[in-house]
């Protein structure tokens, strides 16, 4: 063990240096450290090339320090361990416990001193017997000299030093460290850091006796103990091995190597992502693990990246469990320093000069995705920002010597303590249990989302094309078939104060694997409907006898099986792709089925139409619009078109080339579908199975697609694909659609292309919705310039009219627009997630959304029900891949949406009777 008098002394400059002089003669080093400390153990790991680890009685328990220590020295010549603070110094009022005396003791390590002579002479001598005899424990075996000076000081202190001199060395500028406010710079944000080390190193070994050193640690006596064993401490693994993204980089440098592997140990597949640079989480993440760093030195950064922040922000609102630490903890609060960070919590974070360094004691003081009421853990926090507030008002993570502090739920954990797992591995395996359970991955909905990861491609060719089987109506499992013990998952929504709901599968469908990459080649040949000869679409995939694909004319009666309505509205639609969510209003409902936003149009944005109907005496012009939509998405006015709503962008789409091989992404918005029927051309259906969670596969889209055309988020389902599994749909030769005509809904715009120049790819939006102007058909096509110079010599000319012109550039220009479009878009996040707790409490099977609308399955005569009583949805049944079974409920107030929960109330949704519900959602 390098020890010191005290604090100050250069320990941890002689212990790292020893470490890779050691390690530069040839020998295997294990670098430990006495204390919670994060820093010192990074620069360990450099000088060794293993994981620096922590010895803290404090942390792990006197029973665990020599497995420990055995664990992190499995197959080295040497250990080395450097001390914390002065060689006595432990926690306050424990004599000594914690301390580096204590943690020689306990694993019977020789001690050497490093002693800063600098400003001493023979007093060195007095020092070093004092604490030599000081515990009869503890065998303080030699000394090393650091900051020497002149010859003859340094000769003086050796004649009056009774230990052995291992060492002299001098002082060095080149290798000093610069400090940080709370201790030393982490290796990981110094740029020279592995020169820096391999200096000490170089210095080390000139001025110090290697074999000496190594001679004293032969000497250490026997451990009667085994090597700790991360397998043994959290029990049987989980299945599937969830991905767990932990945060990394240069912000969150703080993590104990044991909590990554007590994850591995307990089933998890732990990847790091970088918040300061990647732009989206690691493909399939089903758990957050979010430790320690700095984040206030990188707030700004941090901040500037919106992607990320966006994307787990919803990840975390939307059950992901989540455990964060410190640094975690402010990443997760709405501001720090008065920059934006993920916004989870209603939490204002700030630096101040008052340092919280404490050892503490915590009690849980309830259940959480964590603990359970009552128990204990040790930890510590280090940390000089504060937290306003410093507990969550539906419940705190921690109490803290009698205060309240941080938040929790059923599926959140985030404090400043820091807990090390290896002393609590209860916490490790309850957070992998969580993670197991997560139905919808984020990031990535499975490995085939992203290009390392090949998943199976579906086969190819004519008709109707399948990869695996599929059981029940388009592909859909079975809803009354029972959930196998390895599919079943328990949803939670920090949204929802009952907790966790009854285990189901995946969006609370249940069925067989085999229907992952489903692809359909929707088309044959008659009539065309409307008059003519040419190829019509059929309806994808409906379940045929003994759950066999068959394709069925959608513009004829669909077939009838199981799930289907039995009293659909006005009969079966003659035109499925054409049929909307308006039809089904009536006088007397309650609209829920158009997702137009439940408020009054603002000021500004009305008179801003009254001005442009104004000047509709002349023709419109759309040139300011496309300024300042091209302003809005930071983009070219080149890469942008206004158009007359997506609906004319759509026809615009299916009229701009001979498609050779069109694709739409079902289920989703039928106008691009029915397009392209329209124009004449085939089209193939890819479903998103529900099996998946509705998710999509770009492995699962033909190869000779020249046109892809998918929702983000998808309508109905409200699914957001990542940006990632979006760009993996791009080819040579192919133009990619995405719609984001709900995009402007979701808080932070996760997932959005709109600013990115992408060659071959063009996004939709539209401002109906967002801006309730339903009677105002706007929109836009921003993206590949070549593309959108294509669309604009297809366009009728003055098709955008002179109030969509003003509407556009006021929603894109206006200063007041940004606030209350993230106002509007905050709103619905909020109303979504209350409709889908309720959902939850009354025992409804639903697709967990980031839309301003939910996908419920209310089973048999659900829709019918509904209407009977007073409730207008949009059925479900005309869109390819799902039944009549399914409804969208747009989202509304909780007193809104409580008059739906109401009408489900003791209503059979598919084999279960949704219990009785309270009056409010």
């Amino acid at each position: 063990m390098v020890a010191a008098p005290m604090t100050g002394q250069g320990k941890t400059t002689v212990a790292t240096g020893l470490m890779a002089a050691l390690r530069a003669a040839g020998h295997a080093v294990s670098g430990h450290k006495v204390g919670p400390d994060y820093i010192d153990p990074g620069y360990h790991a450099l000088a060794t090339g293993r994981p620096g680890r922590n010895l803290d009685p404090h942390l792990v328990g006197e029973h665990r320090v020599v497995p420990l220590l055995l664990h992190g020295a499995r197959g080295a010549d040497a250990a080395v361990v450097e001390g914390v603070m002065g060689l006595h110094d432990g926690r306050i009022g424990t004599d000594g416990f914690a301390s580096s005396a204590h943690v020689a003791a306990l694993t019977r390590t020789p001690v050497v001193l490093v002693v800063d002579v600098s400003r001493m002479s023979r007093s060195v001598g007095a020092l070093v017997a004092g604490m030599a005899g000081y515990d009869p424990s503890v065998q303080v075996a030699g000394v090393i000299l650091n900051r020497a000076g002149s010859a003859r000081n340094t000769a003086e202190i050796v004649r009056s030093t009774r230990l052995p001199v291992l060492g002299v060395v001098p002082h060095d500028e080149r290798i000093a460290r610069p400090s940080r406010h709370l201790g030393l710079v982490p290796a990981a944000e110094r740029e020279e850091s592995e020169r820096v080390v391999a200096r000490l190193g170089e210095h080390v070994a000139a001025h110090v006796d290697l074999d000496a050193v190594l001679e004293l640690a032969r000497s250490a006596p026997g451990l009667d103990a085994g090597p700790w064993d991360p397998a043994a401490e959290v029990g049987e693994p989980v299945r599937g091995r969830p991905v767990v993204a932990v945060a990394g980089g240069r912000a969150f440098t703080f993590r104990y190597a044991e909590t990554e592997e007590l994850l591995r140990a307990a089933g998890c597949d732990v990847r790091v992502f970088d918040p300061l640079t990647d732009a989206g989480l690691p493909p399939g993440t089903r758990g957050l693990h979010l430790g320690g760093g700095f984040p206030e030195v990188y707030a700004g950064a941090l901040s500037a990246n919106r992607a990320l922040a966006a994307e787990l922000r919803e990840a975390v609102l939307d059950g992901v469990p989540t455990a964060a630490e410190c640094a975690g903890l402010l990443y997760l609060a709405r501001s720090l320093d008065g920059r934006p960070m993920a916004g989870v919590l209603a939490a204002e974070a700030r630096m101040t000069e008052r340092l919280t360094l404490r050892y503490p004691e915590a009690v849980s003081p309830r259940d959480t995705l964590l603990t359970r009421a009552g128990e204990r853990v040790t930890g510590h926090e280090f940390h000089r920002t504060r937290i306003t507030p410093q507990a969550g008002a539906d419940g705190p993570a921690w109490e803290v010597e009698g205060t309240a502090e941080g938040f929790a739920s059923p599926t959140l954990h985030a404090s400043y303590l820091h807990v090390h797992w290896a002393g609590h591995p209860r916490l490790a395996a309850r957070f992998a249990a969580a993670v197991a359970a997560r139905p919808l991955p984020v990031g990535g909905a499975h490995p085939g989302a992203d290009p390392a990861w090949p998943a199976p491609r579906p086969a190819s060719g004519g008709g109707a094309v399948v990869a695996g089987g599929g059981a029940g109506p388009a592909g859909l499992a079975d809803p009354a078939s029972p959930a196998s013990p390895a599919d079943s998952a328990v949803l939670a929504d920090p949204a929802d104060p009952d907790g966790p709901t009854r285990p189901h599968g995946p969006t609370g469908l249940d069925g067989p694997a085999d229907t992952r990459n489903t692809a359909v080649t929707a088309a044959v040949e008659g009539d065309a409907g409307e008059g003519g000869d040419g190829p019509r679409s059929a309806d994808p995939l409906r379940a045929g006898p003994h759950g066999r694909a068959a394709l069925v004319d959608p513009r004829r009666d669909r077939q009838q099986g199981p799930g289907s309505c039995a009293a659909p509205l006005h009969g079966a639609p003659a035109d499925p792709l054409r049929h909307h969510g308006d039809a089904e209003t009536g006088e007397g409902l309650l609209d829920l089925a158009v997702n137009v936003y439940a408020g009054p149009r603002p000021d500004w944005l009305d008179r801003a139409l009254h001005a442009g109907l104004a000047g509709a005496t002349a023709y419109p012009d759309a040139g300011p619009a496309r300024a300042a939509i091209a302003r809005r998405h930071g983009r070219d006015p080149a890469d942008v078109l206004p158009t007359a709503g997506a609906a004319e962008a759509f026809t615009l789409l299916a009229r701009l080339r001979p498609w050779r091989r069109p694709v739409v992404v079902h289920p989703q918005f039928t106008e691009p579908h029915a397009a392209l029927e329209q124009a004449g051309h085939r089209v193939t259906a890819v479903l998103c199975p529900a099996r998946d969670g509705f998710a999509l596969d770009p492995a699962a889209v033909p190869e000779d697609a020249d046109l892809v055309v998918v929702g983000n988020p998808t309508n109905p389902t409200g699914v957001l694909h990542p940006a990632r599994t979006l760009r993996a749909l791009r080819r040579p030769g192919r133009l990619l659609v995405v719609d984001e005509a709900f995009m402007d809904a979701v808080p932070g715009e996760p997932g959005s292309l709109a600013g990115e120049r992408l060659e071959g790819v063009v996004v939709l939006r539209s401002l109906t919705k967002h801006w309730s102007i339903p009677g105002i058909r706007a929109g836009y096509a921003v993206g590949d310039p070549a593309a959108v110079r294509e669309l604009a010599r297809a366009q009728t000319p003055w098709s955008v009219s002179a109030p969509a012109v003003a509407a556009m550039v006021a929603c894109a220009a206006d200063p007041r627009a940004a606030d209350e479009a993230a106002e509007r878009a905050r709103a619905l996040d909020g109303w979504r997630r209350s409709l889908q707790g309720g959902l939850r409490r009354a025992g409804a099977d639903f697709v967990p959304s980031r839309a301003p609308f939910v996908l419920v399955r209310v089973g048999e005569g659900g829709h019918a029900h509904l209407r009977g009583r007073g409730i207008a949805v949009r059925r479900a049944d005309t869109f390819p891949g799902l039944d009549a079974s399914w409804v969208r409920v747009a989202v509304r107030p909780p007193e809104t949406a409580a008059r739906f929960l109401a009408a489900l109330e003791g209503w059979d949704t598919g084999g279960r009777t949704a219990p009785a519900l309270t009056a409010r959602a």
